[in-house]
């Protein structure tokens, strides 16, 4: 079987129930386990979550490094690989929509849903592609990262500038900790295409696109990051295409435990 089906029901107890509605959840299992879920939020929050990225938009773009606008991504590691225009909402407790997206319960549904051990360390980010955005290459989000030990009061680890996030060297600084990416988050809003002109995430096995994931507005795409999980953006070409990403992490040694790695390929 290819496929399972979950049932994510919240409890009334919990904060995220006023905002994501029971959802019968298909997860894909092969090549690797992912799901998608349209009309993942409510709509009123859905237009929270879109006005907060179009006051971003509204602040204009930034060739170089720049806290308060979408700016480029810079690392000569992603040369090639991702055209796009990145921003980081500032973490905080209540004040912004995506403060929502910071809560140890929504960690907790993806930790139900994929049935995975995650820690509480996350990084959310405004994701951009300008019309004709270069097809990326293909990925698999299977990295080692580096958080500093600053939670919220609510005890999630948000990253936020504090060091270099993908950091794979055995050096780290003082009063931060590494773990590896477990899960990714990657939800489409604000598109005026609303999933037609590309844009699509492509999955890829032994190389080959297997499946698309288009950019339909208020659909979130979910995946257990592993060593296989190749995924990557497809060129846009006549409208821009908004999302925001998210990474939940995990601790190593349990990382090399699931996929039976005896030592870190780092």
């Amino acid at each position: 079987m290819n496929h399972q089906n979950i049932l994510m029901k919240l409890g009334t107890d919990n904060p995220l129930s006023r905002i994501i509605p029971t959802h019968d959840v298909v997860v894909t299992e092969k090549p690797f386990r992912y799901t998608v879920i349209d009309d993942f939020f409510s709509e009123s929050f859905y237009k929270s979550l879109c006005e907060q990225y179009k006051d971003v938009i509204a602040r204009g773009f930034s060739e170089e490094g720049d806290r308060h606008q979408f700016t480029r991504f810079g690392d000569a590691s992603l040369v090639g690989k991702y055209d796009a225009y990145r921003f980081n909402p500032a973490p905080g407790l209540g004040a912004l929509p995506t403060d929502m997206l910071r809560l140890p319960e929504w960690i907790s549904y993806f930790s139900d849903l994929f049935k995975v051990q995650l820690t509480q360390d996350e990084l959310l980010s405004y994701h951009y592609h300008k019309i004709g955005g270069h097809t990326g290459t293909a990925h698999t989000d299977y990295s080692l990262c580096t958080f500093k030990n600053d939670p919220l009061p609510n005890r999630v680890n948000s990253w936020y500038y504090h060091c270099k996030y993908e950091n794979d060297s055995d050096t780290i600084p003082e009063d931060c900790h590494q773990v590896m990416r477990s899960v990714t988050l990657v939800y489409y809003l604000n598109n005026e295409c609303n999933g037609k002109h590309g844009g699509e995430t492509a999955i890829y096995h032994n190389g080959q696109v297997v499946d698309t994931i288009t950019p339909v507005n208020n659909r979130l795409f979910a995946f257990e990051v592993e060593p296989e999980s190749h995924h990557g953006f497809l060129t846009n070409s006549k409208h821009e295409r908004c999302s925001i990403t998210q990474w939940f992490h995990q601790e190593s040694a349990l990382t090399f435990s699931r996929f039976n790695i005896k030592n870190s390929p780092w």
